[in-house]
């Protein structure tokens, strides 16, 4: 069953298929935010309401589906699950390249579709846990290379020991409430200034 909250927009010309999804994905406890038939409403709506997935049909009115998913997978707004009746280089290509962009074949049955939008969204979060998790070592490797730097500047501009100048750092921080890599930042700042004779 999917959280409630994960939001779903469902775009397809063929009214009986748009039904079909809207009524499978219910069943299992999405919620369908917006349904269309056209290519540019599909673009509208999941702009609007910011989706956690895409469902969209290679049949769409004015926009190609496979243009509008592209749109989305580029700017990856959200995962798309795409339909489609054949396995078109370009859908192969896209297919391969991200976990944005999902291909099922028409036609498509209830527990196919529910296990892979189950799966395509699963992907994507553990991803964009990974890439949160990279983010934040590379920003605590980033204040610790700072803090380093500062200790390195105090070492040598006062002949003092490492600890000498870490303790330093600490009492400054403990003294303005900053955290010890903006103390070092500062420092470092005004280091390079020349506010440091």
């Amino acid at each position: 069953m999917a959280n409630e909250q994960e939001k779903t927009v469902i775009a397809s010309a063929n009214a009986q298929l748009r039904q079909f999804l809207v009524s499978s994905l219910s069943d299992r406890g999405y919620l369908i935010a917006g349904e269309c038939a056209d290519g540019a409403e599909a673009i509208r709506q999941t702009r609007r309401l910011q989706p956690d997935l895409l469902v969209i049909d290679e049949d769409l009115q004015g926009l190609r589906g496979f243009d509008v998913a592209s749109i989305f997978v580029e700017e990856e707004i959200a995962p798309v699950l795409f339909l489609t009746r054949t396995f078109s280089p370009a859908v192969y290509h896209k297919s391969a390249k991200t976990t944005y962009f999902h291909a099922l074949l028409k036609p498509v049955d209830s527990d196919t579709l529910g296990a892979a939008a189950a799966f395509l969204l699963n992907i994507n979060k553990r991803i964009r846990k990974l890439e949160k998790e990279i983010s934040q070592l590379r920003e605590k490797e980033s204040v610790n290379h700072k803090i380093w730097q500062a200790k390195r500047f105090l070492m040598e501009k006062l002949s003092w020991s490492e600890t000498e100048a870490h303790r330093y750092l600490q009492k400054e921080s403990m003294k303005s409430g900053l955290p010890i890599g903006d103390i070092a930042n500062n420092l470092l700042k005004e280091e390079a200034n020349g506010k440091i004779k």
